[in-house]
């Protein structure tokens, strides 16, 4: 019974070890090297994608309002994650500079927060 338990608990703590690399890691190197900006590539023009990106916004909880220039600047704070990004549209994509994100106290690349905006996105632009 102890060999099972000790099993258990080493797959577990390998499980959480798998679950905290990949992304964040990433993630924290992007921001050790100034490469903050994401972007992504779509069919769509600008309208468009800038209704797009308010509807991904609303629907995953972000803080956000409009800039001068078109875009937003949007934050929200999730898991120990404080994601910013200051996003810039144009026709055919979008780009998210995610500069003064931050989690457990360190600057990263929020890729998993930006991944689940994009999916939001794409969704919006099939369904309309």
């Amino acid at each position: 019974m102890k060999k099972i338990t000790a099993i258990t608990a080493a797959a577990l703590c390998f499980l959480a070890a798998a679950c905290n690399t990949g992304t964040t890691e990433i993630g924290y190197e992007s921001a050790k090297d100034g490469n903050y900006v994401v972007s992504y590539a779509y069919s769509a023009d600008k309208p468009t994608l800038t209704k797009a990106v308010a509807a991904a916004l609303s629907q995953r909880g972000w803080n956000a309002r409009s800039t001068p220039d078109g875009g937003f600047d949007a934050s929200i704070s999730r898991g120990g994650v404080s994601a910013k990004a200051k996003i810039s549209i144009s026709d055919n994509s979008v780009s998210f500079d995610s500069r003064g994100s931050t989690a457990a106290g360190k600057p990263i690349v929020p890729y998993r927060y930006l991944d689940y905006l994009n999916k939001s996105i794409i969704q919006y632009l099939k369904v309309r």
